[in-house]
């Protein structure tokens, strides 16, 4: 994961111990979380691995061609 970009759509707790696990683990990474509406539970997401200090970024589904050619992993 060292250096990699991540993509993620909303939230998940799953996915967001995984991350944090990373993050202790000392893994560098980034997030593009992408969100939707009507519910944007990305932001709850981004929110949480800002804390962390985990680098992201905030995008809407409509952005994905606009980033997939930077992602690692989904």
């Amino acid at each position: 994961m060292n250096g990699d970009v991540i993509m993620t759509f909303g939230f998940s707790s799953v996915v967001f111990e995984l991350f944090k696990t990373a993050k202790a683990r000392n893994m560098e990474f980034r997030v593009i979380v992408v969100d939707a509406k009507p519910k944007l539970e990305g932001k709850e997401m981004l929110k949480r691995l800002s804390k962390l200090g985990i680098p992201c970024s905030y995008v809407f589904t409509s952005a994905i061609p606009a980033i997939i050619k930077d992602v690692i992993f989904v």
